[in-house]
C-alpha cells in the first residue's frame, strides 16, 4: 500500500510540479511498485480527459420553465393571519366608545393621586416609627434611675432659701439642728455601649529554622559556547589553541562542516587527508548517491588521530579549499559529542564504536592487551629483559600506525531513499580491518558535512 508521501509524489507529478531530485525519485518509486505505475496511469489517463473537453457551455432544456410553473402551481395555498377587527369609533363627537387616547388621559390623574397617597403613607409610617423608638427609649431610661436622687437636680433647687424659723426668746434653748444631709452628687452619664477592654500582648512562639550562615557570593560563573569560526581561519594559531582545547575538554568531538556543494566538499576532505597521510575509505553508495544529488549530508568518522594531528587535518582543509575557485567550505562548528550521535554512528557502523568509553575500558573482541613481563625487585636487567619489554610496549603502536577514516552516508533528501547497510559497504568492512586498537592519545571525531542553510 503506497504512503502518504508517494501519493504526494505521485500527483504532484501529474500537475507537473516536481523538481528534479523529486522525478528521480518518482522514476525509482515507479521502477520497483507496480500499485504505483498503475495509480499514475490512471491519474494521468483522467486528466487527459478533463484537457479534451470543450469549454462551450451546456444549453437550458425548453421545458424547464414549464415545469418550474408546474410545480408551483401544485404547492398548498396558505392561508392569510386571522387578525381581530378593533372596534370601529365614530367621527361625531357623541360616540358612546371613548378612544385609547382618552382613555389614557382619564388614567393619568388617577395615577397621580395614587402616588401621593403612597408617598403620605410611607412618610408618616416612618415619622411613627421614630416617635415610638423615641419613647421606648425613655422608658428604659426611666426604669434605669428610679430614684429621685439620682435624677439630675435643677440650678434653683441648689439656690440657699431664707429661713422661715421665727426669732427665739430670751432664755429659750435654741432648737436642736437638723441633720446636715450630704450634698447631691452629680451622676456620670453611663455610656449605652460596653466598651471591652484592651486586648493583652500575647508572646508568640518562633517557628522556623536556625539562622543559617550566609551564601559565598558567586564571583564567576563559566558558560561554554560551542565553538564557531570560518574554515579560512583555521590555519590561524588562536583558532588552532582553541580547537585543541575543544578536543582535550571532552572524549569524542563532533564538527559541523558547512560547505556549499556537499560532493565538492568530500574532494577537499580527500584531498586533505592525502596531505596529511590519513587513509579514508569512501562508501561507493555514498558517492553515487553524491553525483544523483540524493544526499543532504556525509559524515567522515575516525578514531586513531591525537588532537594534534586533528588540528593539522583541519588546518589543511582549509589550505585545499584555497586551491577551489570558488571556495567550497564556509565555517565549522565544533561542540562535544552526544549520545544521539553515538547512536546514529553505531547503526552506520553495524557495531559499537565506543566513542565515551576512555582506551583503557575498551575491550574489543579477539584483541588483547600486551603487558610488560614483571621484573623482580633488587636484580639488574638485562640486556635481553631490555628488548623483551621494548618490543612489548611498542606492539600497540605498531599496529595502530596506519591512520585511517571512514565516510558514509549521514541523511538524505529523502526518507525512501535508504542508508547504505553496514554489511553491504566494502569500504566499512575494510575500514573496520585496518582500524586496530585504539591509541590512548587519540580522540574519536565525527566531521558532518551538510549544505549552507
Amino acid at each position: 500500500m503506497l504512503t502518504e508521501q508517494q501519493l504526494a509524489l505521485i500527483t504532484a507529478a501529474i500537475d507537473r510540479e516536481l523538481s528534479d531530485s523529486e522525478m528521480a525519485a518518482l522514476q525509482q518509486l515507479l521502477s520497483v511498485s507496480a500499485e504505483a505505475q498503475q495509480l499514475y496511469a490512471q491519474l494521468a489517463d483522467d486528466s487527459r480527459r478533463l484537457q479534451s473537453l470543450s469549454g462551450a457551455a451546456i444549453p437550458v432544456p425548453a421545458e424547464l420553465t414549464a415545469r418550474i410553473v408546474t410545480r408551483i402551481a401544485t404547492l398548498p395555498t396558505l392561508r392569510p393571519l386571522r387578525t381581530t377587527a378593533l372596534p370601529s369609533t365614530s367621527s361625531s363627537p357623541s360616540s358612546s366608545q371613548p378612544s385609547r387616547r382618552r382613555i389614557w388621559q382619564h388614567l393619568v390623574p388617577v395615577a397621580m393621586a395614587a402616588s401621593v397617597l403612597l408617598a403620605i403613607t410611607l412618610t408618616s409610617f416612618v415619622f411613627f416609627s421614630q416617635t415610638e423608638r423615641l419613647k421606648t427609649r425613655t422608658r428604659i431610661l426611666a426604669q434605669k434611675f428610679p430614684s429621685p436622687t439620682d435624677a439630675p437636680i435643677a440650678p434653683q433647687q441648689l439656690t440657699p432659701q431664707p429661713s422661715t424659723t421665727p426669732p427665739l426668746a430670751t432664755g429659750d434653748k435654741p432648737p436642736a439642728s437638723p441633720p446636715v444631709s450630704p450634698m447631691p452628687k452629680e451622676v456620670e452619664p453611663q455610656p449605652s455601649v460596653t466598651l471591652a477592654p484592651e486586648p493583652r500582648i500575647v508572646a508568640r512562639d518562633l517557628i522556623g529554622s536556625q539562622i543559617l550562615p550566609a551564601l559565598p557570593p558567586f564571583e564567576r560563573v563559566e558558560v561554554r559556547v560551542p565553538l564557531l569560526r570560518p574554515v579560512a581561519e583555521l590555519p590561524q594559531d588562536d583558532v588552532r589553541q582553541l580547537l585543541l582545547d575543544e578536543l582535550k575538554s571532552s572524549l569524542a568531538t563532533r564538527f559541523d562542516l558547512f560547505v556549499r556543494d556537499p560532493s565538492r566538499g568530500v574532494d577537499v576532505l580527500e584531498k586533505a587527508a592525502t596531505a596529511t597521510g590519513l587513509k579514508l575509505y569512501v562508501d561507493s553508495a555514498t558517492r553515487d548517491k553524491l553525483k544523483k544529488k540524493q544526499i543532504h549530508s556525509v559524515v567522515f568518522f575516525t578514531d586513531n588521530l591525537t588532537p594534534s594531528e586533528v588540528v593539522k587535518f583541519l588546518a589543511q582543509i582549509a589550505l585545499e579549499d584555497q586551491k577551489f575557485s570558488p571556495r567550497v567550505c564556509d565555517s565549522i562548528h565544533a561542540l562535544p559529542a552526544g549520545r544521539l550521535d553515538e547512536m546514529e554512528l553505531k547503526s552506520l557502523l553495524g557495531s559499537d564504536p565506543g566513542l565515551f568509553r576512555r582506551p583503557s575500558e575498551r575491550t574489543d573482541s579477539g584483541s588483547t592487551s600486551a603487558k610488560a613481563p614483571a621484573v623482580p625487585q633488587g636484580k639488574a636487567l638485562s640486556d635481553q629483559t631490555i628488548d623483551k619489554v621494548t618490543e612489548t610496549l611498542t606492539k600497540p603502536a605498531e599496529r595502530g600506525r596506519e591512520k585511517s577514516a571512514v565516510l558514509l552516508t549521514w541523511q538524505t533528501i529523502h526518507p525512501s531513499i535508504p542508508r547504505t547497510a553496514p554489511a553491504a559497504s566494502a569500504e566499512l568492512k575494510q575500514f573496520l580491518q585496518k582500524q586496530g586498537e585504539r591509541d590512548p592519545r587519540s580522540s574519536p571525531i565525527l566531521i558532518v558535512i551538510r549544505p549552507v542553510g
